[in-house]
């Protein structure tokens, strides 16, 4: 009985001097899925006038964000219209030289890495190159009806952003370039 009481006082003594219990750690939360938010330019801020006359040619006018109409793209491929349709904050700019057939619509798309690697599937047998944190695709199109020019910029691991251009002039590679200039201007350290 004695080694009982003993005992009993032991552990009410330690009891009485240990710390409170603390909670088990857990796990530490897991990165969101969601894409990081990156800052896009508007239409009226993609490009500065002259880039314009330089990229596109003299007398090429803004449209605006033409994405409520839905009516263009910055591809022809049916695969990615469909996936620049579906994106919920995808815009599209559009420059046209009125009563011409000369015109570019541009599309800038916040793409996961689900759908950049659907562009990239869909995109392959274009010729893709690295520069910086994205990869070009060059996809010119020579019709005789309709002689277009596209191009695709299609972010590196963690850059959540595809632009695609078509452009019926032949500098689609060119714009994709600039305007991919243009948002990581906005988003220092993409």
């Amino acid at each position: 009985m004695h080694r009982i009481v003993v005992v009993a006082a032991a552990v009410l003594l330690l009891a009485g001097c240990a710390p409170e219990p603390v909670a088990s750690p857990t796990a530490s939360p897991t990165p969101s899925a969601t894409p990081a938010a990156l800052v896009l330019p508007t239409c009226n801020t993609l490009f500065t006038d002259a880039q314009v006359t330089e990229l596109m040619g003299d007398n090429m006018q803004a449209m605006g964000d033409i994405s409520p109409e839905g009516a263009t793209y910055g591809s022809t491929v049916p695969e990615l219209q469909s996936l620049i349709a579906a994106a919920p904050d995808e815009f599209n700019c559009s420059w046209i030289i009125p009563a011409s057939e000369r015109g570019l619509t541009l599309s800038i798309i916040p793409a996961d890495a689900a759908t950049r690697a659907q562009v990239i599937d869909a995109l392959a047998p274009a010729t893709g190159t690295v520069d910086g944190s994205a990869r070009f695709f060059d996809a010119t199109t020579a019709d005789e009806m309709f002689p277009f020019n596209e191009a695709n910029a299609v972010g590196g691991p963690g850059v959540n952003l595809w632009i695609s251009v078509h452009d019926s002039g032949t500098r689609a590679l060119d714009i994709t370039h600039a305007a991919w200039n243009s948002v990581v201007a906005l988003n220092p350290g993409l």
